[in-house]
């Protein structure tokens, strides 16, 4: 129920897997099949250099490996930031502090809650974001995507498991 034109992720330990020893200058996308509108999804990210994202309500660029999509940030100083990547506009929100124990080279709690025009983060176990959006042209109905982002010189490696996808009904 997944795809990805180029072969950027694989399966390791019962986590997907994405990395890279060197600056490749691309994102890629590993994306749902489905679409998705009203939704919660959890699931455990380890992140080591660099920065990635999770995707959702996203939409492939026909004949490529891009995607464009809100994303859930990931990485030193970004987590659990949003950004609507669509060419029109790039959001750095996060509206509530992190937590200030975390250690940052371990499994992160990640869940994100779509209902309507509403969109909901939380890292382990904290609210990041509360936000409702208000452009009604962005649409509500899309994939849910990993990200392969190498555009610095650094190494990295991102893991993501036990991903959960629960749709849900707007109130």
């Amino acid at each position: 129920g997944w795809n990805c034109p180029v072969s950027r992720f694989r399966v390791e330990d019962g986590a997907i897997v994405t990395s890279s020893e060197t600056r490749v200058g691309a994102n890629h996308y590993l994306l749902t099949d489905k679409k998705y509108e009203n939704f919660e999804l959890t699931l455990k990210v380890k992140m080591k250099g660099g920065n990635s994202g999770i995707y959702f309500r996203s939409h492939r660029e026909p004949g490529t490996a891009d995607a464009h999509g809100y994303q859930f940030d990931i990485g030193r100083g970004l987590w659990a930031m949003m950004y609507d990547e669509r060419g029109t506009r790039i959001l750095g929100v996060r509206q509530h502090s992190m937590h200030a124990g975390t250690k940052w080279n371990d499994w992160q709690d990640c869940r994100i809650r779509c209902v309507g025009t509403r969109i909901q983060y939380w890292l382990n176990g904290h609210n990041t974001l509360n936000y409702v959006e208000q452009d009604c042209t962005i649409p509500r109905k899309g994939s849910i995507g990993l990200q392969f982002h190498s555009w610095s010189a650094h190494p990295f490696k991102v893991q993501f498991k036990d991903i959960r996808i629960k749709e849900l009904k707007q109130r």
